[in-house]
């Protein structure tokens, strides 16, 4: 297994090495190229893995909605981490509440989990959440009694 894992690695350090030079002329192909095939790699490749033509369908949905959240300035980071990473946070949810029988006090009650992380996290959480509606709050309650 270790032999393995080290003659890969050689292997792709080799072919790197040699690779780094003619592979760097992609860069300076133009975007009006590389697009299509990207599109239609896209498309094949969705198709290829389960040949089912809702995948493709899945492929426009998401291509139109990244569209648009571009467009209007939206972070298409974020959603793609949302998608990647939301199934992966549902399943860790559903598995800490079956260990806590079902309460969610496992994330916030540090006395009886001696979890003090995720206590703190908790409160920054909220804080993170809460916070701009506070000083909104505060800033005008400042103001309204300065008039006074």
């Amino acid at each position: 297994m270790l032999l393995a894992l080290l003659v890969g690695n050689v292997i792709i350090l080799v072919f790197g090495l040699t690779m780094v030079t003619q592979l760097g002329y992609l860069s300076k192909i133009d975007t009006d190229y590389i697009i299509p095939m990207v599109v239609v790699l896209s498309f094949l490749g969705t198709y290829a893995l389960r040949i089912n033509p809702i995948d493709i369908l899945t492929v426009i949905v998401f291509g139109v909605i990244g569209f648009y959240m571009v467009r209007y300035n939206y972070s298409v980071i974020a959603f793609v981490l949302g998608v990647v990473l939301g199934d992966i946070a549902e399943e860790n949810l559903y598995t800490s509440l079956q260990l806590s029988d079902g309460s969610y006090m496992i994330f916030i009650n540090p006395l009886e989990y001696g979890r003090w992380l995720s206590f703190v996290l908790s409160i920054i959480i909220i804080a993170l959440i809460f916070g701009p509606f506070v000083k909104r709050w505060w800033a005008n309650r400042g103001s309204s009694t300065s008039s006074a």
